[in-house]
């Protein structure tokens, strides 16, 4: 294990080799400095000698901030850091009860491959949504389908879907889109039924 840090700084790093020529490091998270009050955050990575990240987390004492944290606060709470097997391979992986991740026990890679099924199967979910709503729409005699992306300038972006029985002029479109509060006329595209 490995702390250092900077001369006349806050900037302390921390670095423990694990097996595996996995190496854990741990720097004091920038908001901690960037905010008053702030409590003391350690970012913590996790990394082999090859390139890829195997994961970052986070950890958190609550009691102690930027201006009252030391080099020992500082080590004492990245030596509580574990980790152990990842739930899907058997990887390293940050053990959750020591650092809080939204990883549930995986590593970088289980979690990046469950997280693109499920990212899939939700878009396979919402395109077959879609195109039964196209087929009604166009029972019910509509020809043309303009999906558009809305970008209010205090809000999330969303998407909306609008039907016609004929091919809608760009102007009545545009005139749709500001309808809605959107900042940006152009995000949107015509599909035939």
């Amino acid at each position: 294990m490995t702390v250092a840090s900077a001369p006349n700084s806050r900037r302390i790093s921390y670095e423990r080799r694990l097996e595996d020529g996995i190496t854990l490091s741990a720097t004091v998270s920038p908001c901690v400095f960037m905010y008053e009050g702030y409590p003391l955050q350690l970012t913590v990575r996790l990394s082999k000698d090859s390139p890829g990240d195997l994961g970052t987390a986070y950890l958190c004492d609550r009691t102690k901030n930027g201006s009252t944290f030391s080099e020992a606060d500082f080590q004492s709470l990245a030596d509580q850091i574990r980790t152990s097997p990842c739930s899907g391979c058997g990887n390293c992986a940050f053990d959750t009860w020591t650092v809080e991740t939204n990883r549930f026990g995986l590593c970088e890679s289980c979690f990046d491959a469950d997280l693109y099924v499920e990212i899939e199967s939700e878009e396979a979910a919402n395109r077959m949504k879609l195109a039964e709503q196209d087929l009604r729409m166009r029972e019910d005699g509509m020809a043309y389908r303009v999906s558009a992306w809305i970008h209010p300038g205090d809000a999330d972006d969303y998407e909306v879907d609008w039907y016609f029985p004929t091919l809608p002029t760009e102007g009545r479109i545009w005139q749709l889109i500001r309808d809605e509060g959107s900042e940006v006329q152009d995000d949107y595209r015509i599909v035939e039924l």
